[in-house]
């Protein structure tokens, strides 16, 4: 995993679809559909309305093995509070990021996943929900 995700955030807030769908974990075994949903749900978190826009990185967890990581991030144009952060389960695959969902894995991976893999991502679903949770008792 790199050390820096700068130039990552700054392909998902300025990047095409192209680019975007190429940084879903996976894509080859889903569908074109299923990839498409996959680019919508990011552009709509991650897509920033103008040059100006970045993400920016607020915390981040890994899971138990080190393979995922959960990047909690928020855009610079929401304003910087916890309900508008961004839970991104990242990994790497061949060298480069991957995104295999946001909170959750995305809807065509879940039924894909198997083992080690469903286990790591949902100890970080599940890091995001306690946090969540805690923060609204506080």
């Amino acid at each position: 995993m790199p050390d820096s995700f700068d130039d990552f955030y700054d392909a998902l807030a300025h990047g095409s679809d192209g680019e975007i769908n190429s940084f879903i974990y996976r894509g080859e075994i889903l569908s074109d559909g299923e990839r498409q949903a996959c680019v919508n749900g990011i552009t709509f978190h991650c897509r920033a309305p103008n040059e100006d826009g970045r993400l920016i990185e607020k915390s981040r967890q890994l899971s138990s093995s080190g393979e995922f990581i959960l990047l909690i991030v928020v855009a610079s144009w929401q304003d910087d509070v916890e309900d508008n952060f961004v839970p991104l389960i990242v990994t790497a695959q061949n060298g480069q990021v991957k995104i295999a969902g946001i909170v959750l894995p995305f809807d065509g991976l879940m039924t894909k996943l198997k083992g080690n893999v469903c286990s790591q991502i949902g100890e970080l679903s599940a890091a995001w929900v306690i946090r969540k949770i805690q923060a609204r008792g506080e």
